[in-house]
């Protein structure tokens, strides 16, 4: 049976790659203090543990104003914590972010979680930044029905 080419598209579009089911997920990180130095914490987000996930999107939302100095990396890192190709890496904007706002976070590599690895977020601060703020990441995932 033939398909309209309509609904070939539409699939493409609402299925990347055959990833049909979505489900969303959100993970509240606490502040990193600033010590002075540089200050740094890994927080695990999300680990499909039956099947690869992709991710479609991904945003973080900071309580307070994220100064100009922070910085985060979205990594994967398996069960022995070696081998974490990075998702993305951006310094936060010269300005900062401001409290309540949604910052996407744009996954410009892999955008496929294997089932058993471990999704975290790193979070950094330079010395000369104050502390960075707590807050929260949410995820897009898609996984195949």
């Amino acid at each position: 049976m033939a398909v309209a080419t309509h609904v070939s598209r539409v699939a493409k579009e609402y299925a990347p790659y055959g990833y049909s089911v979505m489900e969303d997920v959100v993970c509240r990180f606490e502040s990193i203090a600033n010590s002075g130095g540089d200050d740094s914490a890994t927080i695990a987000i999300y680990t499909p543990m039956d099947a690869d996930v992709y991710i479609e999107s991904a945003a973080i939302v900071f309580d307070t104003t994220a100064a100009a100095g922070a910085t985060w990396d979205m990594d994967i890192a398996n069960a022995t914590g070696a081998g974490t190709p990075t998702l993305n890496s951006s310094s936060v904007s010269s300005g900062g972010i401001a409290a309540f706002t949604s910052t996407a976070l744009g996954i410009d590599q892999n955008q496929v979680v294997n089932a058993g690895d471990v999704l975290v977020l790193d979070l950094s601060e330079a010395a000369a930044s104050a502390a960075f703020p707590s807050g929260m990441v949410l995820l897009r995932l898609r996984r195949k029905a």
